[in-house]
């Protein structure tokens, strides 16, 4: 098994976990997270999408969505509002799914614990869940997300 992690065969292993990889989709995430890197995302706007009730989400509970693409878990924990996106850092688990005891938010899959307030992963700070702001207006949750284009997107537009 190990040997075969260093081969160059593009063949799913029997018995994996989680069946095959979507190779486009594993692309996709390691070049925006080469161009997040070097700033090439410029966030122009945010969207606002009404997502609940209030009164759907008791407090210390969450809710699941999908909200604009993205799986998010809202959460309304001690009087205050969360959102974080549904994906763990370190093996694209449903992190929102998983045990929340304080501000202790635990992956299922492998136990990774993440701060529900700032989404920051208790092992190093530096790295973090996607979160997203939420409001609550006249009885309704408002997650806000971010609609994001790259630069040279910016510069077309710009050039019209």
């Amino acid at each position: 098994m190990l040997s075969r992690s260093y081969s160059d065969e593009h063949e799913a292993e029997e018995g994996m976990l989680g069946g095959e990889v979507d190779r486009d989709k594993v692309h996709q995430m390691a070049v925006d997270t080469y161009e997040r890197g070097l700033e090439m995302y410029r966030s122009i706007e945010y969207k606002e999408y009404d997502v609940a009730d209030a009164t759907d989400i008791p407090e210390g509970e969450r809710k699941l969505m999908r909200i604009g693409g993205r799986s998010i878990g809202v959460f309304y924990h001690n009087g205050k509002w969360y959102a974080v996106r549904n994906y763990c850092l370190h093996r694209s688990g449903p992190v929102a799914t998983g045990s929340l005891e304080g501000d202790v938010l635990t992956c299922p899959w492998h136990g990774y614990q993440y701060d529900v307030k700032t989404g920051e992963f208790l092992l190093d700070p530096a790295v973090k869940l996607e979160t997203y702001t939420v409001e609550v207006r006249e009885g309704k949750v408002h997650v806000k997300l971010p609609t994001v284009v790259m630069d040279s997107d910016l510069a077309e537009a710009g050039a019209e």
